[in-house]
């Protein structure tokens, strides 16, 4: 959109103040545009409007319908708190929210990612498996979880969340995700 461009003619002079003012009115004008939040939250980091970022990635968080989307936005929400040191409120609100809306997903899956980007790894495992016995077969979930735990190194692990993923759900995007993590990890051989 037009609105980009012009944001972006801002920005490159380091004007985040009129990089801002056009991304908010377009996101009025265009309110389904899902570029002109992120554009928005960047720019406002960039000009060290921390909690004003924050807010913009909890609205994106808060309306996605996509689990993974929903916590690519937390972390955003967390890389800031650990910029103003307000780790301790996020992860106060998180836990209302689980405490809140016991039956979702998304605060245990939330104060994971908190858990994990402060080292607290035992308290991101106690929240996975919180989440899991919410929704025990949620492909979602599980799809999260064994992303993270390849990403962790624990490979058994996540080679047994893709089996199950795989024994749940036959659809071919699915059973590609074995193929896919034995060449992410140079097992090309079980791949095929």
């Amino acid at each position: 959109t037009p609105h980009i461009q012009e944001a972006s003619i801002y920005r490159n002079k380091m004007d985040f103040e009129k990089s801002t003012e056009v991304l908010k009115k377009a996101m009025f004008k265009f309110p389904d545009n899902k570029s002109l939040p992120n554009l928005l939250a960047q720019d406002l980091r960039a000009s060290g409007k921390i909690k004003e970022a924050k807010s913009v990635y909890w609205r994106m968080a808060n309306k996605s319908e996509e689990l993974a989307e929903k916590l690519a936005h937390i972390r955003s929400i967390i890389q800031l708190s650990q910029n103003d040191d307000s780790t301790h409120e996020l992860a106060q609100k998180l836990q209302a929210r689980l405490e809140n809306n016991p039956k979702s997903i998304f605060p245990p899956l939330a104060l994971a990612e908190l858990n994990h980007h402060s080292g607290f790894y035992e308290d991101r495992r106690k929240f996975l498996l919180k989440a899991t016995e919410i929704k025990p077969n949620d492909i979602g979930l599980l799809k999260e979880i064994a992303r993270i735990e390849e990403e962790e190194g624990q490979y058994d692990r996540a080679l047994e969340t893709l089996r199950k993923i795989k024994s749940l759900d036959k659809t071919k995007s699915n059973q590609s995700l074995l193929v896919q993590f034995y060449m992410r990890n140079g097992e090309e051989d079980r791949a095929f």
